[in-house]
């Protein structure tokens, strides 16, 4: 039943409809005594491999929840079985103007974008484009590090911001980057 709810909501993903992806890989990354994370990445190519993929989940994950620990020990997840989409689009499709109204552009440039789909249940979409690993590794570890911030509702434990927390987690995680 899981399962077909996520492909009714990836189907539905009103920003990317118009892209064609090539290949779709179901996850499950369990952590923690009760956690499971089903995430799904839809690709146009293979930049983000299987192992890639995995490798910066978990990290990811493991940093930001620690993280959220360290700021309450008592926050739970406020999103219950929040699932993840991942799709991989090239820079110039993210960057269209056209395709998200009043995205924050550093540099004029967006390589990565997370949207906490707060008008629906149960899914989270992260946007990462192509570039070089060490680049996609600190793209991916930073979108993940929102997932769970939102996930978690980190804003109402701390004045933390979503961005702060996903540039702390991503720069944390800079050391643990094989990919240069």
């Amino acid at each position: 039943m899981l399962y077909l709810y996520l492909i009714s909501n990836a189907l539905s993903y009103e920003p990317v409809s118009d892209i064609k992806f090539n290949n779709t890989t179901s996850f499950e990354y369990s952590f923690g005594q009760s956690y499971i994370l089903k995430y799904k990445i839809f690709r146009k190519s293979n930049i983000y491999s299987n192992d890639f993929l995995s490798r910066s989940v978990a990290l990811a994950t493991s940093a930001s929840i620690g993280k959220i620990m360290s700021i309450d020990k008592s926050i739970v997840q406020c999103r219950q079985d929040e699932a993840l989409e991942i799709y991989e689009i090239s820079v110039s499709e993210l960057n269209d103007d056209n395709r998200f109204q009043n995205i924050a552009k550093f540099n004029d440039q967006v390589w990565g974008y997370f949207d906490p789909r707060v008008d629906e249940q149960n899914i989270n979409t992260i946007l990462v484009t192509p570039h070089s690993k060490y680049e996609n590794f600190q793209i991916l570890t930073h979108e993940i590090a929102h997932h769970w911030y939102s996930v978690y509702c980190v804003g109402n434990y701390s004045d933390i911001s979503t961005e702060d927390f996903a540039l702390q987690i991503q720069f944390s995680l800079e050391h643990l980057n094989e990919y240069n």
